[in-house]
């Protein structure tokens, strides 16, 4: 809740000062949020078909995590390239503006770091995303063994044989 407290301040912190430059990073956060859900739903997706097969097979936690680590790669390189393309932009448009006087500098600068702040943020919103799945699974186990159902189903399977190594 913190990062999108965060994400929020800082856009309306950038509104207040340069309404411009805050206007093109609020389209960019937009648009690699839309694109960060439609990765998660992609994983999840694949996760519940993997998960809804009754055969399954030994190495499906290795593709899950092989499918995982390179939608999180794939989201990181988006967000990188245009987060580069974000900042040529924006100091090109500052620039722009402190040499006609639209805005005096430190307005439009402080725009420019707040805008840069809010994306940074938008990195961390997978794993919160992750996270609130996790805690939705949590709670519909809890709910599943409050009303009787067999809670074994839903329990993690523990290994009978374990053995402690020194």
């Amino acid at each position: 809740m913190t990062r999108i407290t965060s994400i929020s301040t800082n856009i309306i912190l950038g509104f207040i000062y340069s309404w411009e430059i805050t206007l093109l990073g609020f389209i960019f956060i937009l648009l690699c949020f839309s694109i960060q859900i439609e990765l998660e739903f992609e994983l999840l997706t694949y996760c519940y078909k993997c998960t809804g097969n009754r055969r399954i097979p030994k190495n499906a936690k290795l593709l899950k995590s092989c499918k995982d680590s390179v939608l999180r790669a794939v989201n990181f390189s988006i967000v990188q390239t245009f987060g580069f393309a974000l900042k040529a932009l924006c100091y090109a448009l500052t620039a722009f503006i402190c040499y006609h006087q639209y805005k005096h500098q430190t307005q439009a600068f402080m725009s420019v770091i707040t805008l840069f702040t809010a994306s940074q943020e938008i990195v961390q919103l997978p794993n919160l995303i992750g996270k609130l799945y996790k805690s939705w699974q949590a709670v519909h186990q809890i709910f599943a063994c409050m009303n009787n159902k067999s809670c074994r189903s839903y329990m993690p399977s523990i290994s009978k044989s374990i053995r402690l190594e020194y």
